[in-house]
Order: C-alpha cells, then structure tokens, then sequence
C-alpha cells in the first residue's frame, strides 16, 4: 500500500468522521472504500 497526502474541506473531514466513529473503521479506510465504489460506478 502506498500512502497520499491530500487536502479536504473541513465540512466534508467531518462527515466522513462522524461516519467512521458509526462503522467503527478508520478514516484511511472509509476513503478507500469510498474511492472503489465511486471507481465501479464510473
């Protein structure tokens, strides 16, 4: 695995932070779950 660095808004940071605390996952990988279904749906 490799790791990035990127920037995001702090509205959008703290959904994807009440949602991860929800799941019980880690942000890291909210974020790649997020990105695979937005890749399949393309």
């Amino acid at each position: 695995m490799k790791t990035i660095q990127m920037t995001i808004d702090e509205p959008l940071l703290t959904e994807v932070d009440n949602m991860i605390h929800s799941l019980h996952i880690t942000r890291s990988a909210f974020i790649r779950e997020a990105l695979e279904l937005a890749l399949r749906q393309y």
